[in-house]
């Protein structure tokens, strides 16, 4: 229908040092395009930390991304927190490590190839007004339930029921959308370019409440609910300003990108290292071969470690699983070879000695390194048992165990029988079907037992098995699992709070929800505090706004 575990858990939600990730690339993106014209003359810094001056040019990129009404002063106070990341990043060798000297010149080749692509774009860029405006008029959303029928009648028929009153979770079972079963028929929060065009003119045109139908799509005849409606306000483009605006440029500048590397590849081709890329790493090698060089593009070179880096982000971004053999090896090091030679003709063009692009590489690293940092601090940080019994204290519903679990039950003939059940249960088929078509009925039993204690559970099956029906996510399904009496299935589907865990048997979950919610704090109160220890800090007049 529509178209469209401490420092673990911290590095989970802010990303690694790496610039390959897409969300440290939006930032980049933002970074290098949201700059003023080029070309202005230098001004004096806004502060010092140390001997390293922040740029007025750094102040107003960084004002251009954030919301209006955000104090100056705040600015500031991030941007020096930032460069005392930087310093501490260099006294505790973080700027030493390969995942820096990598890290680094990726994300100054970023910044650059952006600037260059604006430079050369030949019109402007979307302004501000023109992608609030966009952001403001696209952005409606509309709350939808839907019935997908095979004929008109069928829909016109579900149509007349539910203008009777009948309930529509009664009614939604008649549905052919396979996706029906597990969201009977809601399809949430739908903007209009998500859903084909039929069904957006109908939801779309509809009062909150009123049932639209039946009506045709390429899927079938349809009937549909309009439950609510919300559109973005002022206040909403504020808060994702930044992301918006790197998000349009991103649209206005990607054509441009191929326009350019047509003229780019003859003049800096790809000079490859066919022996180096055969080469088939292992642990004992990696460390002596990664450094080698893969290949060059107008003189630049690429290390094997370089090279893998870029496949493994390139992979998990969905791109081609190649069989990595010598010819996928060197597709995507020529793919690495665009960057390289939007890079060597910003160089050309001189863009890396405008200040506004030396000041946006400045951002673009100090983020990094100070997330980078961030982690590297957690991970050391051992809070002590006085730390942890106040947190446990402030928190005991976030150590409080599952005391029983309700769930459909299964249990297979055979563990064949059990593999295609959990098949077929992803595809909707209900559980009662799945009892007779591929159970033992009579060791099944009862197969909506109701809520089973975890302790009983915990006599017939395994502990991991036990973990996941307390954790993993509702209307999931856990199996096939060895039980007393053949391969089981259970399906999630609800869960009763227990007891709260005794400090000693749940101190490493403490420790973990400590540095996960608290992190963020830990390390800024650092950078705010003991981390510019000996650090002179100075700060001077702020630029004046436009």
């Amino acid at each position: 229908m529509l178209n469209k575990y401490a420092a673990r858990a911290y590095l989970r939600r802010i990303g690694p040092m790496n610039p390959s990730r897409p969300s440290l690339r939006v930032l980049l993106a933002a970074a290098a395009i949201a700059v003023a014209a080029l070309g202005c003359k230098q001004e004096k810094p806004i502060a010092r930390v140390g001997d390293h001056a922040i740029s007025p040019e750094a102040f107003k990129l960084v004002r251009s991304q954030e919301p209006a009404g955000t104090k100056p002063e705040a600015i500031v106070d991030r941007l020096v927190r930032w460069e005392v990341a930087w310093h501490q990043a260099e006294k505790t060798g973080l700027l030493k490590g390969n995942a820096w000297q990598e890290a680094g010149p990726r994300i100054r080749r970023t910044v650059l190839i952006n600037a260059y692509l604006e430079s050369v774009l030949g019109r402007p860029m979307p302004t501000e007004a023109e992608v609030k405006g966009f952001y403001l008029s696209h952005g409606e959303e509309r709350n939808v339930a839907h019935i997908l029928c095979k004929t008109q009648e069928a829909a016109a028929a579900i149509a007349a029921r539910l203008k009777k009153g009948e309930p529509f979770d009664r009614l939604v079972s008649a549905s052919i959308d396979p996706t029906a079963p597990k969201n009977k028929g809601d399809l949430g929060w739908v903007k209009r370019d998500a859903v084909v065009p039929e069904f957006a003119k109908e939801v779309f045109q509809a009062q909150e409440g009123e049932i639209r139908g039946p009506f045709q799509t390429t899927y079938g005849w349809h009937v549909a609910v309009m439950k609510a409606k919300r559109a973005p306000s002022a206040e909403d483009f504020e808060k994702k300003k930044g992301i918006l605006m790197s998000q349009a440029r991103e649209m206005v500048l990607g054509p441009k990108r191929e326009d350019a590397l047509k003229g780019l590849r003859p003049k800096y081709p790809l000079v490859a290292d066919e022996a180096v890329l055969a080469l088939k790493p292992t642990p004992e090698t990696a460390a002596k071969d990664g450094g080698r060089v893969a290949g060059t593009i107008g003189g630049v070179g690429v290390s094997i470690r370089e090279l893998d880096a870029f496949i493994q982000a390139a992979v998990a971004q969905g791109m081609p699983d190649h069989s990595m053999g010598i010819a996928a090896k060197r597709r995507f090091l020529d793919m690495m070879g665009d960057d390289i030679r939007l890079t060597l003709a910003a160089e050309k063009a001189g863009l890396h000695q405008k200040a506004e692009v030396k000041a946006a590489i400045w951002v673009a690293e100090r983020q990094a390194v100070h997330r980078g940092f961030g982690i590297a601090y957690l991970r050391q940080l051992k809070p002590t048992d006085a730390v942890l019994q106040a947190h446990y204290a402030q928190f005991p519903d976030r150590f409080r165990g599952v005391g029983a679990v309700r769930t459909h039950l299964l249990v297979a003939r055979d563990p064949h029988a059990a593999t295609l059940a959990a098949a077929d249960s992803e595809k909707g088929v209900p559980w009662k079907t799945l009892v007779q078509k591929y159970g033992n009925v009579e060791s099944t039993g009862n197969w909506d037992p109701g809520f089973l204690e975890v302790a009983a559970l915990k006599k017939i099956l395994v502990a991991e098995a036990v973990k996941a029906l307390q954790t993993n996510p509702l209307d999931s399904v856990v199996g096939p699992l060895d039980g007393p009496e053949g391969p089981m299935l259970f399906r999630i589907l609800e869960r009763k709070p227990g007891e709260v865990q005794p400090l000693d048997q749940c101190k490493d979950q403490v420790r973990v929800d400590y540095l996960e919610t608290q992190g963020p704090g830990l390390i800024e109160t650092y950078l705010e505090g003991e981390g510019r220890k000996d650090l002179r800090i100075e700060r001077f007049a702020l630029p004046v706004a436009p």
